[in-house]
């Protein structure tokens, strides 16, 4: 598999988890307490982690030692925030019907990790998408989707919205990538046609 289709597949990726995490919050709209909801938010953002590798890894000469630092405070968001969409999943589910009491309480770590999880997650989103909007290698409107989602999560009863903000970003940000039609790819195809990759 050469680079420009592995960047391909990494395009996808982000293609599928945008559109399940956009259309899994029109769900959560109607039916909150949906666990396919809930199953299909942390798919969709299990694919948006791949993608995240394919996002950075196509703008990776442009991006320099400052998007790599915001590539990582993003993976280790995304990371964080799976580990939180897991729990959310798989276990609150199971704690809501034993024990209803001890989520009324309030779980101090959880709502520690959480919070922990969602603030990583936003700062690197908001640096990973200011560099990319910046150095313009993938699409402008989906770096530009990606930052109003992050400042849309901070807005009161804004976290519906930025979700499917952030789910389109990643729609547009994959299709750029799935179509190789950013400077890095187009430059790494021909090196590799001449022979110099």
């Amino acid at each position: 598999m050469t680079f420009a289709g592995l960047l391909r597949l990494f395009g996808l990726s982000s293609i599928i988890g945008g559109l399940a995490i956009a259309l899994v919050q029109i769900w959560f709209y109607f039916d909150q307490d949906s666990f396919i909801a809930t199953y299909f938010d942390q798919v969709g953002y299990s694919f948006i982690a791949f993608g995240i590798i394919g996002l950075y890894l196509s703008q990776y000469k442009s991006f320099g030692g400052f998007g790599l630092f915001s590539f990582i405070i993003l993976s280790l968001g995304t990371s964080l925030w799976l580990g939180f969409k897991w729990f959310q999943t798989f276990v609150v589910a199971d704690i809501l019907k034993s024990a209803p009491e001890l989520m009324d309480t309030g779980l101090h770590t959880a709502v520690f990790g959480m919070n922990l999880s969602l603030y990583s997650l936003l700062i690197g989103i908001l640096l990973f998408a200011a560099i990319s909007f910046w150095k313009g290698v993938l699409s402008r409107w989906g770096s530009a989707f990606l930052i109003i989602a992050v400042l849309a999560e901070l807005v009161p009863y804004g976290s519906l919205v930025s979700q499917i903000i952030a789910g389109v970003a990643f729609i547009l940000l994959g299709t750029s990538l799935w179509r190789g039609s950013n400077e890095d790819v187009t430059r790494t195809k021909y090196n590799a046609n001449a022979g110099w990759d």
